[in-house]
This record gives structure tokens, sequence and C-alpha cells, in this order.
């Protein structure tokens, strides 16, 4: 507390003070009357709640905070979907940001939001992605790779890309292509399980084409519209619809 604001504390309270010594009887003796009862008329309506009338709510949504919002403000956003159940709120006191729906002061309002949508995985999987990474190969060498999948609406897919890898006699690079099928099983709201079965082609210029069918499952989460991560944390990403 800085020494000037101690200061007019200090006077204030002994202001308080000197009026309370000299003055107290005086004012005991003046008390004012009792306003006298109502009658013949209905009582006003008590004041609303403090937390409606004095409500100030902080919303975050992509990476921006705005507000603070009264409550009439926020119907308005919940009748227009900019809040839902799980969008990020902070009152004063919080001591950190949390979902609407689990906020008191909040969540009562949420009863007339429309219900979230359902997500369509087979939707948003319609698209190119691409995805590069690292891994080991079965002779323990590390090798590196890029792929590039156009899934259709259809359920087909295909796609190409590539394996490198540093053998004894220098780098070692397959070409890949692939056809097949595609289907998707949508988790929760932001997950899915993509399940493939693929022929794949690999072209080197060491020894001949080889040929191979497989299918394969893997988790997949949104992490935006252009973003997905499986579970060990690589990533693709969208780079075309």
């Amino acid at each position: 507390m800085g020494a000037i604001r101690f200061i007019k504390i200090f006077a204030f309270a002994a202001l308080a003070n000197l009026i309370i010594q000299n003055g107290g009887a005086q004012a005991e003796s003046h008390v004012p009357p009792a306003p006298p009862p109502m009658t013949g008329a209905t009582p006003p309506p008590p004041p609303p709640p403090i937390t409606e009338r004095e409500m100030k709510v902080f919303i975050t949504s992509n990476g921006t905070v705005d507000g603070p919002f009264n409550k009439a403000q926020l119907e308005a956003k919940i009748a227009s979907g900019q809040l839902n159940r799980t969008t990020l709120v902070w009152i004063e006191g919080m001591t950190d940001w949390a979902a609407a729906a689990t906020v008191p002061t909040v969540a009562p309002l949420l009863a007339t939001a429309p219900p979230p949508a359902t997500f369509d995985a087979q939707g948003f999987q319609v698209g190119t992605w691409e995805s590069t990474g690292s891994g080991p190969l079965p002779d323990g060498s590390q090798a590196q790779f890029s792929e590039n999948m156009t899934f259709r609406a259809d359920g087909t897919v295909s796609g190409f890309g590539s394996i490198s890898s540093q053998q004894t006699y220098g780098t070692f690079v397959m070409n890949l292509s692939s056809t097949g099928t595609w289907k998707v099983q949508a988790k929760t709201e932001n997950s899915y399980i993509l399940s493939l079965t693929l022929t794949i082609t690999g072209t080197s210029r060491v020894g001949p084409p080889t040929v191979e069918t497989a299918s394969d499952s893997i988790l997949l989460t949104v992490v935006d519209r252009n973003t997905v991560a499986s579970p060990d944390g690589h990533r693709r990403y969208r780079i075309g619809n």
C-alpha cells in the first residue's frame, strides 16, 4: 500500500471516530421514524439476484478473449451458437477458465442451448492429407517417409509417397503408390477411427516392384479443421478438399 493511500485511509478513520464521539448521542435522539405500512398496494418484487444484475462473463475462442458479457448478451450468444456447453468462460473470482456448463452462474442459461452438433467424421476425412516423419525399419536403420493420400466421399482412397534410408551401399529409396478403400467410426465429438484397406506398390532401383495388400486402423484426434493427430503424437495435415 502506498504512503498517500495509507494517509487517506488513516485520515478518514480519524474523522469517522470524531463524528461518532461528538455527534453519536445527538444521532441517537434523531433516528427517523420507520415508513408507514403500505395499505391497499402490492409490494414491489425483490431486486434480481446479484449474479444476474452484475453478471460479467468473459469468453475465449480460437485463442482470443472477448467480454465481459451480461446475461442478455450471453443469451444472444447461446441462441446464435457462439456459446455452448464446452465454451471456456471466466468470471472474476475463478482461478482458471472452465467449460460454461460447469460454471454455476452460466450453466442455467444453457438450458435453451441447441444440442451439440453430431460430429461428421466421414465428411471431415474427405480431402487430401499429407504426412511426413521417420521410424525404424526391420533391420534397425532409421527411415524417412512421406505420404500424400486423397480420401473421396465414395469411400475410395489413393495416394503416393516414399521411404528412404541410409544403407551400407548408399541411400535406399522406395517410391510408393496405393489404392483402396476407407471408412471411419466416430468415437467422440473430436476423434474417430480411420480404417484402411490398401494395395501398395513399391518400386526402387534394387529388385523388382513389390505389391502388398494391407489393412490397418488408427485412432485420430482432431486438432483443428486441417490437422489430426494419432496417439503417438504424429500429425497429418489437410492440403486440399
